[in-house]
């Protein structure tokens, strides 16, 4: 009688150890399970981050321009699809005199595109302006697309830069790395002769009678 009480005794024992030991095996220390949670909510971080990154573009006009660094929508055209479509884009810096005048020479001469450098008169200097788009959405061919928006400036009612008390016309150029793109954010330049005493103009990205970004360039 005491013998088959000491083997169920010692049978509940062993049970009751082997049911703690699974319940250890399926507790919430178990590091597989907290490296899977991790991993999880790194992702869904990184997603959350993918979101605000997202461009958020803002429309302009002459009367309500855009200030630098502020994304806005402009007309670029597709060769694949062969029409317009609206890509973001936004000034990024503006330089002007000597320093403008040597990196747009070391561009025309790495890459003249069909312009030609032409030397500032004392009334006159040369503004250099930086701007980014981006590429994603825009239609491609095998080819991809370059950095190159169509241009213009002009003074802050819409008409000619004055110099001296006259009319000046303001021909930019388009200066970007002969580099082609298929997706993400690119980089091009645009250089434009101004009058030497001009302060504020507006540089205006896109075709005209398309959809057009107007930002509002001082020269402080």
């Amino acid at each position: 009688m005491n013998h088959r009480r000491l083997i169920c005794t010692a049978g509940v024992i062993l049970a009751a150890a082997v049911l703690t030991a699974f319940a250890g095996c399926s507790g919430n220390n178990d590091p597989a399970e907290e490296e899977s949670s991790e991993i999880k909510t790194s992702s869904q971080e990184s997603t959350e981050s993918r979101v605000q990154e997202k461009i958020h573009t803002i429309s302009s006009s002459l009367k309500s321009p855009l200030d630098m660094d502020v994304w806005g929508a402009a007309a670029k055209y597709s060769t694949s699809d062969q029409k317009y479509y609206n890509v973001p884009t936004k000034v990024i810096s503006a330089e002007y005199g000597r320093g403008a005048e040597k990196k747009i020479q070391a561009a025309l001469k790495k890459n003249p595109a069909g312009y030609e450098y032409t030397t500032p008169a004392k009334d006159q200097k040369w503004a250099l302006i930086g701007y980014t788009i981006s590429l994603d959405g825009f239609a491609l061919d095998e080819n991809g697309a370059d950095a190159s928006l169509t241009s213009f400036v002009s003074a802050e009612d819409g008409g000619y830069l004055r110099q001296g008390g006259k009319d000046v016309t303001s021909v930019t150029m388009n200066l970007f790395e002969d580099k082609y793109y298929y997706e993400g954010q690119a980089e091009g330049y645009i250089a434009v002769l101004i009058p030497a005493d001009c302060k504020k103009f507006i540089l205006t990205l896109g075709e005209y009678n398309e959809t057009q970004a107007f930002y509002l360039i001082e020269n402080k």
